[in-house]
């Protein structure tokens, strides 16, 4: 939960958990007084009685702490609470009051955002890429698509449902891109191959034959039609290994490329 939010699991939680603690230390206490009321037969006769009624003592006081943390976890679980819809999941959130603060939903695990004490009211937005929908605060400028993985730039109009930028804007967000490799470094040839290998599903000669022919003039196409943040992954696995790769807009190729 966020910072401010109470939820009723959250209270339940650090009851029980403070109830077991207790419980443990009543039955705690009980065994001991029951183990020294075993050994009572040892002390002498003048002590005897006042040691037992000492043990006994001690055993009903380990009872009431069991009762108590009984009665606590017993009137943890009957409290209700204030419901609270989650405006992207519709699953209810309860809390210990009513909320007028940020949280996490417990269930989708988005974060409902409040403005002066009031929920944000959230829209429908479809990603033009994949076609899936996504609830967003109103206020939202800029999103995520969770299955194509694209970034959206949400339209200011609050009635419109198409997630897109104008213009260019638009067409560079929702483009695709190639991964060319340029150069390689021949220090680290081997793990390159085996990446290549790996990403263009081919057999590992022919992943050494094509890295060796790579060059700026004639690079090698080694992903396609990938969305920018995929395809920037690819790329940054690359420049780890050593080569010279970069990403460009799929359907206008280098003059040279190869794939």
């Amino acid at each position: 939960m966020a910072k401010g939010s109470t939820s009723l699991n959250e209270v339940r939680e650090v009851t029980w958990t403070e109830s077991f603690g207790s419980a443990l230390v009543g039955i705690a206490l009980i065994l001991l007084c029951a183990v020294l009321l075993y050994f009572t037969k040892y002390v002498p006769e003048n002590m005897r009685l006042l040691t037992r009624v000492a043990c006994g003592i001690g055993m009903f006081a380990g009872i009431a702490i069991l009762g108590v943390a009984a009665q606590r976890s017993f009137e943890a679980k009957k409290v209700v609470g204030v419901a609270f819809a989650c405006p992207y999941c519709d699953t209810e959130n309860h809390f210990v009051e009513q909320q007028n603060s940020d949280f996490d939903c417990e269930h989708c695990h988005r974060t409902v955002h409040f403005m002066d004490g009031e929920p944000v009211p959230v829209r429908t937005i479809v990603c033009q890429a994949c076609q899936s929908e996504h609830r967003v605060p109103v206020n939202l400028t800029r999103y995520v698509c969770d299955k194509c993985n694209r970034p959206l730039k949400v339209a200011a109009d609050v009635t419109q449902k198409i997630a897109a930028a104008s213009n260019e804007a638009a067409d560079a967000m929702l483009q695709d891109y190639n991964v060319v490799l340029l150069a390689i470094d021949r220090r680290q040839e081997n793990d390159l191959a085996f990446k290549i290998q790996s990403l263009m599903m081919i057999t590992l000669p022919e992943a050494r034959r094509l890295i060796e022919a790579a060059s700026p003039t004639a690079p090698l196409i080694v992903a396609s039609s990938l969305p920018q943040r995929k395809a920037d992954a690819v790329r940054r696995s690359l420049q780890e290994l050593g080569a010279t790769a970069a990403i460009r807009p799929a359907g206008t190729p280098a003059p040279g490329a190869r794939k």
